[in-house]
């Protein structure tokens, strides 16, 4: 008799080591991806450490794209997400990132753009001469850029929750959500809005 005591108190103290952490957050996620279909746009988040992570999105095609500094954080809480809130008196900078996998530019003299790492000068004259340089060099970068159905990165970035989360999120399963717009490409206008989403664990 004793011996079953004690397995069964054995078991109830595991159980209540292993009971689930409360949900600290009460608003209840309301989001809805924005056109996520549309395009074949792919977010990863892996930690580094603390409360840091990494971002990396990839699209699989050469449209020009931009994105921001701003995110949203949700924790799951059994089959439901649930918005994090920021800190008060948080905000983020509100700067666009234009992501183009070909950049040339015309400092008045000379076209300048990368191959690589490497950046290349090119003098002219006059503006035909200069039309005709830019041309070329787009029709050179275009033939030797990596195909993009392997997946070209757009977006990376770190992310320290804890600035504008705080230091005391709880451990648990996360989605990270970022919006990301096409660009015209002549225009620089946005065209269109997408959201891309990852899960990770903290």
């Amino acid at each position: 008799m004793i011996t079953l005591v004690s397995c069964a108190a054995l078991l109830f103290g595991l159980g209540a080591c292993a009971k689930k952490e409360p949900n600290p957050f009460k608003e209840r996620s309301t989001f809805t991806a924005a056109k996520a279909s549309d395009r074949d746009l792919q977010m990863t988040v892996n930690v580094v450490s603390g409360k840091t992570i990494h971002f990396e999105i990839t699209s699989k095609d050469y449209d020009t794209y931009m994105y921001g500094r701003p995110y949203t954080l949700e924790y799951k809480s059994g089959n439901d997400w649930y918005t994090v809130p920021f800190l008060p008196d948080t905000m983020f900078t509100m700067e666009g990132i234009i992501c183009n996998d070909i950049f040339i530019s015309d400092d008045g003299a000379n076209i300048c753009y990368y191959e690589g790492e490497e950046e290349k000068v090119v003098p002219y004259q006059d503006e035909e001469e200069a039309d005709r340089i830019i041309e070329s060099v787009r029709e050179h970068l275009e033939s030797i850029r990596e195909p993009a159905e392997n997946g070209r990165v757009i977006a990376s970035d770190d992310i320290d929750l804890s600035e504008m989360c705080g230091k005391d999120l709880p451990s648990g399963h996360y989605r990270l959500i970022k919006k990301v717009s096409l660009m015209d490409r002549n225009s620089d206008d946005c065209v269109a809005d997408y959201d891309v989403v990852a899960e990770f664990d903290l």
